[in-house]
């Protein structure tokens, strides 16, 4: 199986405020690789950026796969790239589908809360359980509605009775409310929640709050807002056999790479888990998105992009 496929833009249409679509279809073969909801790409950007995107469209597809992107003002240049340089027409690189973000199938009941653009791997989601004929609800919490994506593909798709929208401009003024929302905890029910860090936290918070086991809580975090400046203090990379000091406005990973060891990286933002290392020694501060609370607390690894150190020293195996 090849590591990277070429795709081609077929089409390229305007989703919401800020938000484009994109339907990618392959060069060289008839279909793309299956990928289950909740699953998520790589693009490889000219400029030589990677960046993750969720895929939004139907699971049974495989003539094609669909993106929504937000343009992020305030990000590191990866959806300016994409919204000026992906047109329809143009190829690019990405890579197989992965899922940090799985459907728990069979599930008696899921609850489905998105955030802003965290709608992209929930609309999967709610695509295959509405196909499966399992029982679901949609909440889809947004600063307006013109910036809301894929409402009507919504309606369609979970039927009035399962989609609910939040925003400060909807018809009635409702507000989203995760006390509200959160049904007390069964057996077979599972929550997903994906959008911005504080929505995240105030759901998960909730649910534990009411007795949700944290194995029935699924999250994605879209992107994130922990600094990456502390305290400095010295990593031991063991196989390369280098001590490195790592400044108090340094990354793990920057600092290795200017010493010349490789680090494997992609969102640079504790999100994807493409610079996973193993921890020998010392004891990580995590900050990143995609370990688990129960591997956080055996330490034995950690995201060196964004992640520092509560020790004076971590031995890393790298």
């Amino acid at each position: 199986m090849p590591e990277t496929i070429d795709v081609r833009v077929a089409h390229r249409y305007r989703v919401a405020e800020d938000i484009i679509c994109l339907e990618l279809t392959p060069l060289s073969s008839p279909a793309l690789p299956a990928f289950q909801p909740g699953a998520h790409i790589d693009i490889h950007l000219v400029s030589g950026a990677i960046r993750q995107y969720s895929l939004c469209g139907d699971p049974k597809s495989t003539n094609r796969y669909r993106l929504a992107i937000l343009l992020d003002a305030a990000g590191r240049g990866g959806s300016r790239e994409v919204h000026e340089s992906l047109l329809e027409g143009s190829t690019v690189k990405i890579g197989m589908p992965r899922n940090a973000f799985p459907l728990v199938e069979g599930a008696a009941h899921s609850v489905l809360i998105a955030g802003g653009i965290g709608v992209t791997p929930l609309l999967a989601m709610a695509m295959s359980l509405r196909d499966s004929g399992l029982s679901f609800e949609f909440h889809y919490v947004t600063r307006s509605k013109s910036r809301a994506a894929f409402v009507n593909e919504l309606i369609d798709c979970c039927g009035l009775s399962r989609f609910r929208l939040y925003s400060r401009d909807a018809q009635g003024g409702i507000g989203f409310s995760a006390s509200s929302v959160i049904p007390p905890p069964e057996d077979g029910t599972h929550l997903y929640v994906c959008g911005p860090q504080r929505l995240i936290a105030s759901v998960v918070a909730t649910a534990r709050e009411k007795g949700w086991n944290d194995a029935h809580i699924h999250l994605e975090v879209f992107a994130t807002s922990t600094p990456r400046t502390g305290a400095a203090f010295r990593v031991v990379a063991n196989r390369s056999n280098k001590s490195i000091d790592i400044g108090p406005e340094q990354t793990i990973a920057d600092a290795l790479l200017d010493a010349g060891i490789d680090v494997p990286l992609s969102c640079e933002a504790g999100i994807c888990g493409t610079c996973i290392t193993s921890v020998l020694e010392g004891i990580p501060e995590h900050r990143d998105s995609f370990l688990t609370d129960e591997e956080r607390e055996q330490n034995q690894k950690m995201a060196v992009c964004c992640s520092r150190s509560r020790s004076s020293t971590l031995v890393l195996d790298i």
